[in-house]
């Protein structure tokens, strides 16, 4: 009677015990896992920054503002979220105006979709993930906020501004330690004979900054210019054919010190370009020198990675404009340039 009274109390244990735990898996299906409130979405529209007397905001992408100027500096939207300065703090914002995690962090990137492993096996799981800066210490979070622990992410960074490099081959050090380029051409007599010259400039150039593969930039009494590599090896890369001149022709390569300053753009945008500034106005050229973003702005600044340029239209108002390459019927490329904001007298769209 005893041992059968045990054996009926450790089967009702027994049974007790799974029944409890039925019981919370069952709640654990019906209710699911805890999951973020932001759903990501790639096809977003993209909302543009707008700054009025101060205070910066959201416009779309026909300068109509759907989040009011109230921050102290807001970024271009990416995956739907928007970091936001507030309270010398930086936050993230969704494109409705809605918080998505409120301004705490010291500084903030942008959330990119990033492969994390877990577990102790070689499992791994997608998931937005942005790099911050909280109380001086580095971390990885989550579209929660919830700081995420791996050893596999590292901080991504951004390359520097060019580099001076006075030992490359078409560079030399004049002995008041100015710089000079040489360059080749083909020197054709009245016979067709032909001449392989190699000469060198008289600029006294200042700085010689090698940005790319084919194109230096130079600096001379104040003023910049571009040159391509490949004019300095004698080629024309508007005709594609061996830049050659006449027996007795005093021949320079064609270097006009045209800008009165310039920046660098980040190394990883789509089209090379350099800011630059002429007539007290600043604008965008590319590596051949042509004009893509027109000199009209107070100041400008290219984004990280993007074909967004962020522009002082007028006195202390800022706003966007996006650059597209268009070939027409002529297999001719122009870019085509669209203002992300509403002047006085309405922007319209460029070539």
């Amino acid at each position: 009677m005893v041992f059968f009274i045990i054996l009926i109390s450790n089967s009702w244990f027994e049974l007790k015990k799974k029944m409890k735990l039925y019981f919370y898996l069952l709640i654990l299906c019906c209710i699911g896992c805890k999951t973020p409130t932001f759903i990501y979405d790639a096809n977003q529209a993209i909302l543009y920054p707008i700054c009025n007397n101060g205070k910066w905001g959201y416009v779309n992408s026909d300068g109509e503002i759907l989040v009011k100027p109230q921050f102290q500096k807001t970024f271009i939207t990416d995956n739907g979220i928007g970091i936001v300065k507030s309270k010398n703090k930086y936050g993230y914002i969704k494109t409705n105006g809605a918080w998505l995690i409120k301004p705490t962090f010291d500084t903030a990137q942008y959330f990119n979709i990033t492969n994390v492993s877990y577990g102790k096996g070689p499992m791994t799981r997608k998931i937005l993930l942005a790099h911050v800066r909280d109380n001086a210490k580095d971390k990885f979070i989550d579209v929660r906020g919830k700081s995420i622990k791996t050893k596999n992410l590292v901080p991504s960074s951004i390359c520097g501004n060019g580099a001076l490099i006075p030992d490359s081959k078409y560079i030399i050090r004049n002995s008041d330690q100015s710089f000079d380029l040489t360059f080749k051409y083909i020197v054709t007599d009245a016979l067709g004979r032909k001449e392989l010259i190699m000469d060198t400039t008289n600029l006294n150039l200042d700085t010689i900054f090698i940005t790319g593969d084919n194109a230096y930039l130079l600096k001379a009494n104040g003023k910049y210019a571009t040159i391509l590599t490949g004019i300095l090896e004698g080629v024309d890369y508007n005709k594609n054919v061996r830049i050659m001149v006449e027996d007795g022709v005093d021949y320079q390569p064609n270097i006009e010190f045209v800008f009165d300053d310039l920046k660098f753009s980040p190394k990883n945008i789509n089209v090379p370009l350099w800011i630059a500034k002429k007539d007290n106005k600043w604008g965008t050229i590319d590596i051949y020198g042509n004009t893509i973003v027109p000199f009209d702005y107070l100041d400008l600044e290219l984004t990280q990675g993007r074909d967004v340029v962020f522009v002082e239209y007028e006195k202390d108002k800022f706003g966007c404009l996006t650059y597209e390459l268009i070939k027409d019927e002529t297999s001719t490329y122009t870019y085509e340039i669209k203002e992300h904001f509403k002047r006085r007298m309405v922007g319209k769209s460029r070539r």
